[in-house]
């Protein structure tokens, strides 16, 4: 999601209104659970495995009210704003995770280009 807050200079009101990026935060989660999943590394909490479950459009809708909240506006965009850098390395250390997979991974690489 880190990705997805800076693409929008850390405006949720705009990533809010923005359905493709909300579907590439979708895409992208789902891309690494399969990439954890095929590494047999243990996903925590496990409710996150359910994501997969769940098709696009009812997470698009769960997405977009989660990313209106005052949670996300003062919480994650508070976060990412200090810790960019700190983002930058674990977005870095997944995606040489990940090359150790089968998995595409289109929709994460694309996101995590944009911390």
């Amino acid at each position: 999601m880190a990705g997805a807050i800076y693409k929008v200079d850390l405006n949720t009101k705009k990533l809010v209104e923005d359905k493709n990026l909300i579907y590439l935060i979708i895409r992208s989660m789902k891309e690494a659970i399969k990439v954890l999943e095929s590494l047999k590394i243990t996903i925590e909490p496990s409710k996150y495995k359910t994501l997969k479950l769940y098709p696009n459009f009812l997470l698009y809708r769960i997405f977009k009210k989660f990313l209106g909240s005052e949670f996300v506006a003062i919480g994650l965009v508070g976060h990412a704003q200090a810790a960019r850098s700190e983002m930058k390395a674990l977005s870095e250390g997944f995606l040489k995770l990940a090359e150790q997979s089968s998995v595409r991974i289109d929709s994460l690489k694309k996101i995590l280009g944009y911390i």
